[in-house]
């Protein structure tokens, strides 16, 4: 019986489905914004889907900061908010990818709180309401348009390393999924979001905060990413492989902001910036070996998740096993590196990596099926090698 309180995190609401982004006029008229500051990258406004966006907000004053690095750091946030105090706006629209979406949340938390962003990472530690916010996704990876998480990079100075605020006023009053705006997404970028969307699945399912609240999200996530990943990345207009991929990443994102994600993302974010491999690729690379160490001890959340790839009739280890092999056939099948080698990460590093690891997520590896200290830490570096 579940014992501990839970809550349960998300979007005031949310739109999900092709076109809905053209609500967007309509959902800002409901708000009343007056002024809306519009949060891209320059990757975007490139790919011509920003015209697409200023024509549903053709009556709304607004302005565009396009200026967002991929995992922002603490100077981007402050330069946003900087453009965001002197702009004067009531409305932040977050448009692009998770890193467009988690400087967008962080951006409305700094621009009505005082103080550095410094002095908000970690958990609910925002006091004063943010600006209100509408988060539009155009990728199928984060999920970030529903969870509390606003990842960041310090890159000041080192040690480079993720963090980031994690708190409800993070959470956007309106999210829209489009899948239609995931059409141009390009093979690569399409393979390291929607690999970062089905290990989020994985990673919450697995964990031991994991339970009915989430279950039932993560497993739907699990089986419509491992099921249209693959064509996804090779034949990006197939509308219904971006479909459900959109839907599996929104359902992914719904369900570790419940209960967090496992210790592949505290792994792979231990590493990603110094090295600057992305993020994806970084989970990619140690996540299968993370399922294959926490089956031996809980064999029967990896059986299930095995069940939701379409592996059926088989007894449960060996279900389980299948469901490792299967994760290692995507992330072949999609293009991206299965060794920290290949990536440019020396032998050498490899302990000071896991002790980074460690210290930086130590919630993650709590929470963790199986038992983890340095040593299995490293023996995990080690077997991704």
């Amino acid at each position: 019986m579940q014992s501990e309180v839970i809550t349960f995190r998300t979007a005031g609401s949310v739109l999900f489905g092709n076109n809905a982004v053209e609500k967007l006029g309509s959902i800002s008229a409901q708000l009343a914004a007056k002024r809306a500051l519009i949060v891209t990258d320059k990757g975007i406004v490139k790919s011509g889907l920003l015209d697409r966006l200023k024509q549903c907000v053709a009556g709304l004053a607004h302005e565009v900061y396009d200026d967002i690095d991929h995992t922002p750091s603490f100077e981007t946030i402050r330069r946003c908010t900087r453009f965001a105090k002197e702009g004067q706006f009531d409305l932040v629209i977050g448009f692009g990818g998770g890193s467009v979406m988690d400087a967008a949340k962080a951006v409305s938390v700094m621009a009505t709180n005082p103080g550095k962003v410094e002095d908000y990472l970690g958990f609910d530690k925002v006091r004063v309401p943010p600006l209100r916010k509408i988060l539009i996704t155009t990728t199928s990876g984060t999920g970030s348009e529903v969870t509390i998480y606003a990842m960041l990079a310090q890159r000041d100075n080192p040690p480079y390393v993720i963090d980031g605020i994690f708190d409800r006023y993070c959470l956007p009053e309106y999210a829209i999924v489009d899948p239609t705006l995931t059409l141009g997404v390009p093979p690569s970028l399409t393979a390291n979001t929607g690999i970062d969307a089905l290990s989020h699945a994985t990673e919450c399912y697995v964990n031991i905060k994991s339970s009915f609240h989430n279950k039932p999200f993560a497993w739907e996530a699990v089986r419509l990413t491992s099921q249209n990943l693959e064509k996804a990345t090779a034949v990006g207009g197939d509308l219904e492989a971006r479909h459900n991929m959109s839907a599996g990443s929104l359902l992914a994102g719904m369900a570790f902001t419940q209960s967090g994600s496992g210790i592949g993302h505290g792994l792979g974010e231990a590493f990603q910036v110094e090295y600057n491999v992305q993020h994806g690729t970084a989970i990619a690379i140690v996540l299968p070996h993370v399922m294959a160490f926490n089956l031996a001890e809980a064999p029967a959340p990896y059986a299930e998740l095995a069940q939701a790839m379409g592996i059926t009739g088989l007894p449960q280890r060996t279900l389980a096993e299948r469901a490792v092999e299967r994760m290692r056939e995507i992330i072949r099948h999609i293009g991206l590196p299965t060794r920290l080698r290949e990536v440019g990460i020396p032998e050498n590093d490899l302990e000071k990596i896991a002790k980074a690891a460690l210290e930086l997520s130590p919630s993650l590896f709590k929470k963790n099926v199986r038992p983890v200290g340095e040593k299995e830490v490293l023996y995990l570096l080690r077997q991704a090698f």
